[in-house]
């Protein structure tokens, strides 16, 4: 009877914590492919994500804004918008809730986009240069901006500082937050 009975209960035995795993995962939005997935899983070096996956539409918002110089702002925050998306940036759905109803301004097509490092992003809208991030990628290319202490200020309340310039003229300082389930 113990040979009978000893290989079902074994299985059983394997497969139980993986079916409680499979629902509370499943009530999650999420799959769990049994031992084999696991294992593989288990096994990654890497995963790959993209950006709107890690910060779907939503969950970066503005706080503050700040204008940094006499450029019509409404321009500089469509061609922000045109170059993040373009880029498919985390900030794009930011950037186009600000510009909606304006998208007429850009009617040229966003050009070489680079994503600099750790820095941001830029790209060409005809013969102008739209930057958009950090204080490092303003400083690479020579844009001057508020000094260090107005970015201190900012991440010490839990925000990021994410500077636009267009043509080389810094445009605006805009305060962010990342609101990430």
């Amino acid at each position: 009877i113990f040979v009978l009975f000893c290989p079902p209960t074994y299985c059983l035995l394997n497969v139980l914590p993986y079916i409680s795993a499979a629902k509370d995962a499943a009530e999650k939005g999420a799959l769990l492919c049994g031992q084999g997935g696991a294992e593989a899983i288990g096994e990654a070096n890497a995963m790959v994500f993209n950006a709107d996956q890690l910060f779907p539409a939503g969950t970066v918002n503005l706080y503050q804004m700040k204008i940094l110089s006499p450029n019509p702002i409404d321009h500089a925050i469509v061609e922000a918008a045109a170059v993040a998306t373009a880029a498919k940036s985390p900030l794009a759905d930011m950037f186009n809730r600000m510009a909606q109803g304006r998208e007429d301004v850009v009617s040229d097509p966003v050009d070489a986009i680079n994503l600099e490092g750790n820095m941001g992003i830029s790209g060409w809208i005809k013969d102008r240069r739209i930057l958009t991030g950090n204080r490092l990628l303003m400083e690479t290319h020579g844009i001057t901006i508020p000094p260090v202490t107005v970015d201190r200020n900012i991440l010490e309340k839990g925000f990021f500082p994410v500077y636009v310039a267009c043509a080389g003229v810094p445009c605006a300082l805009f305060v962010v937050g990342y609101n990430v389930d």
